[in-house]
């Protein structure tokens, strides 16, 4: 959410997750709820709630109409109503193309890694994508050493003063490839994780082994000159229905202040 505000303030704002860490903290609150994605200490969140509830907090509670969604989950992630299916994902694994093109767009990009022997899974947000294809075979291939990055909210920090995190997110570099040299093949990820906890200690890291990438959901934010233009359309009917208004009946300019709005974000 607050990726969202920082790549287009001119639509957000600060409304998605205010602008200091309490509002951060409030925000994770509102989205892990059960009314939203209801994450439980022992069962995390399934992935199937996570697009319900982004589309629930973004557009039905805040408004936002302007934001588009889109991804890839495997049709047996969808459970009962009211987490069915949406009309924009498809079914099927994720693919280096959604991948490239989403991150081309500037969308935030969140994908999703299913560990292997006792299985559990993780979610990510992804940064960039670093791939020479060699032989223009439209496969990442395992020796093409194509690095993924993203952050991990495991270890979000880029600075650690007094052992404690802060400073801006820090990228974690991965590596990614297609299973079996197919382009078909799941995409596969391994990367140095960290394994520690607070205070931040800088070897307690350890790989991932091979684990699978099995979701990818992407958020689209309207282009800044689109929603300059919805903005001066929004003033253009307010001047409009100002206008027809009798003169006798005009109210007085109000008074300086930005006006109320209702309240109502990881």
């Amino acid at each position: 959410m607050t990726y969202l505000q920082n790549v287009a303030p001119g639509y957000f704002g600060t409304a998605l997750t205010g602008s200091n860490y309490a509002s951060w903290i409030s925000a994770d609150a509102t989205l892990v709820s059960p009314s939203y994605m209801d994450t439980s200490p022992t069962n995390g969140t399934y992935y199937n709630h996570i697009p319900y509830a982004l589309d629930k907090y973004i557009i039905q509670d805040n408004g936002f109409t302007s934001v588009s969604f889109s991804g890839i989950f495997p049709e047996d992630y969808w459970g009962s109503a009211p987490y069915d299916k949406p009309s924009y994902m498809t079914d099927g694994h994720p693919t280096s193309g959604f991948f490239l093109n989403s991150l081309a767009a500037g969308n935030a990009t969140l994908f999703s890694i299913l560990y292997g022997g006792e299985g559990g899974g993780h979610e990510l947000l992804t940064g960039g994508l670093d791939w020479i294809d060699a032989n223009d075979a439209g496969i990442i291939q395992f020796s093409e050493n194509a690095a993924l990055y993203f952050v991990d909210q495991l270890d979000p920090s880029a600075t650690y003063p007094d052992n404690e995190p802060g400073g801006g997110a820090k990228f974690t570099q991965g590596h990614l490839w297609n299973a079996d040299d197919l382009i078909t093949g799941d995409l596969k990820l391994d990367y140095l994780q960290y394994s520690g906890k607070l205070p931040y200690n800088s070897e307690s890291y350890a790989m991932t082994g091979t684990v699978t990438i099995d979701t990818v959901f992407a958020i689209a934010v309207p282009e800044p000159q689109t929603y300059a233009l919805l903005a001066l359309a929004a003033l253009a009917g307010g001047v409009l229905r100002f206008s027809r208004e009798p003169a006798k009946k005009r109210a007085r300019p109000a008074k300086p202040g930005a006006p109320k709005r209702p309240s109502g974000s990881e």
